[in-house]
């Protein structure tokens, strides 16, 4: 009779181990494919980000540090990106995080020298690199909103009872969001940047 019991006791404790792992499992891999998706985005940004500032190195001063500063932190965000663990956990995205914000900063001091400088959004070819790169822009910054969605409901998961218990146990661990990155709000397509629109000064 004591087997009995015991038997369906383990057979018990192993599907809830079984519906616990299939719970996290299936968030984890939405976590994973919505970091896919920023990562691509994120490395789509940086292509059309690097093309702009070989053009945008040609109207500057040559003591202007705009230029090489971008390439310098699109440089290194490439590299975080290669080295962060795919999704990230705990410190080890800080590196990624700290390139995005540098990034963040460039763009937004470059959207201001743009439209500041009449030969700059007078030139139809830096316009069309800067609005490429401000699509690619929106589309990482949706992208990133989507991964910390889905990386906020794993999380979740992983503290609710009894999930807590089986997690670490299944392998299952906290993800890091990207919410600490100052992302902006996506700008309109058509507003390329501050004093100009398609070419024409506003």
């Amino acid at each position: 009779m004591n087997y009995v019991v015991a038997l369906g006791l383990l057979v018990l404790v192993g599907a809830w181990g079984v519906a616990v792992y299939s719970q996290l499992h299936h968030l984890y891999e939405q976590v994973r494919g919505a970091w896919g998706q920023w990562l691509a985005a994120t490395r789509h940004r940086n292509d059309c980000l690097w093309d702009l500032s070989m053009v945008v190195a040609s109207y500057v001063p040559p003591d202007d540090m705009l230029a090489r500063e971008l390439r310098k932190w699109i440089t290194n965000n490439r590299r975080a990106l290669d080295n962060t663990p795919v999704p990230p956990h705990h410190a080890a995205d800080e590196q990624l995080k700290n390139s995005e914000h540098h990034l963040q900063r460039l763009i937004a001091h470059m959207a201001q020298l743009l439209g500041d400088n009449p030969h700059m959004h007078g030139n139809d070819q830096l316009l069309g690199l800067y609005n490429a790169m401000s699509v690619a822009r929106n589309r990482q910054t949706e992208a990133g909103q989507y991964y910390d969605r889905a990386a906020r409901h794993y999380n979740t998961a992983l503290h609710e009872p009894p999930n807590y218990l089986l997690a670490p146990l299944l392998g299952f661990y906290k993800v890091s969001l990207l919410t600490s990155t100052p992302h902006r709000k996506p700008h309109p397509q058509q507003q390329a940047a501050p004093g100009y629109e398609k070419g024409r000064e506003s």
